[in-house]
């Protein structure tokens, strides 16, 4: 039963989002769903679709085409925790589920972003700057 709720909540996660073009490189084009930036207590988060030009590979050999990812945007320190991320078999978040991952909170999880790379912009962009 829980495996369905999983799959229907993931299911409802990505073919309601609203994907809108955020930035694109060689390997991906970056999608954000604007509609679902929050303030949660101190920190923002947001939902992020990474969609890949050719499959990646996850180290069990299974292959995705498109990452969804929930982020946790601390503004004050600009800096980024990633607190969920699941692989789809196809492109922009669509088939099958073949990694779903969520993290704990923790302190030692906070990554930092040069200026100028998509994480930076997405920082900017869930904290009001841009």
């Amino acid at each position: 039963m829980k495996k369905l709720l999983l799959i229907l909540c993931l299911f409802s996660m990505t073919a309601h989002a609203e994907w809108k073009f955020y930035d694109s490189t060689d390997t991906f084009t970056s999608y954000v769903d604007y509609s679902r930036i929050k303030t949660e207590g101190k920190y923002k988060s947001m939902w992020d679709l990474d969609d890949y030009k050719s499959p990646q590979h996850l180290p069990s050999g299974k292959q995705f085409k498109s990452l969804v990812g929930k982020t946790l945007i601390d503004c004050q320190a600009s800096r980024i925790q990633f607190v969920a991320s699941f692989a789809y078999s196809e492109q922009m978040g669509k088939g099958e589920v073949v990694l779903s991952e969520n993290h704990e909170i923790l302190e030692s999880r906070w990554r930092y972003f040069p200026p100028n790379t998509i994480a930076d912009g997405k920082i900017n962009i869930a904290c009001g700057r841009k």
